[in-house]
């Protein structure tokens, strides 16, 4: 996903904001450097929305459990 705005970023005079797990994944590419932000980012919350009629479906359901792990796993606070 990243992919391209680290490309884009190497190419030439271009400037991006990606989590820092992301940045560490690049970390080894040329002429990338990783700063970190002058100013605190607060807590994304993201919540997931379903029709009723799909609850019980076994696929949403694992697609939900996927998307909810991606996200829990991801969870980290700003300092206060």
């Amino acid at each position: 996903m990243m992919r391209p705005a680290a490309s884009a970023a190497r190419l030439g005079d271009h400037v991006t904001t990606a989590p820092s797990y992301v940045t560490r994944a690049f970390g080894d590419l040329e002429n990338i450097r990783s700063l970190p932000l002058p100013f605190d980012v607060p807590l994304l919350h993201v919540a997931q929305y379903w029709h009723e009629r799909m609850h019980g479906d076994p696929g949403h359901r694992w697609r939900r459990g996927v998307i909810a792990g991606m996200f829990a796993r991801r969870a980290v606070r700003a300092p206060a």
